[in-house]
């Protein structure tokens, strides 16, 4: 939920929602960012690691017959980041995730 409030609704970050009526564990918070991976690289410097989870499986060698099969699936995948979430993830650890997040975001829109 802090997330959530922190993030609120801003254009260049996506989150991945909840499906409405559902209850979540919320073991992970994903997000979906343009330039994934140099955000992951620009947030590493400020001792944020966010995690890369659920890439599309046609990039497997075991299923690369099956590339190209699942474009939504493809796209999500090169978009997509796991925010920080742990048990001792604290209030103020949320703010400074998002508000990093939302700084180097703003960064790579000004220096491409």
């Amino acid at each position: 939920a802090w997330y959530d409030a922190f993030i609120g609704v801003d254009p260049s970050i996506e989150r991945v929602p909840v499906r409405p009526g559902c209850e979540s564990s919320r073991h992970l918070y994903q997000v979906q960012v343009e330039n994934r991976d140099e955000v992951m690289l620009l947030l590493n410097r400020y001792n944020i690691f966010p995690g890369v989870h659920y890439r599309d499986n046609t990039l497997y060698w075991m299923y690369r017959h099956a590339h190209g099969s699942c474009p939504r699936a493809h796209e999500i995948s090169n978009r997509v980041m796991s925010l920080p979430m742990h048990l001792r993830l604290s209030y103020q650890d949320v703010v400074r995730v998002v508000k990093t997040l939302k700084d180097v975001i703003e960064e790579q829109k000004q220096h491409p």
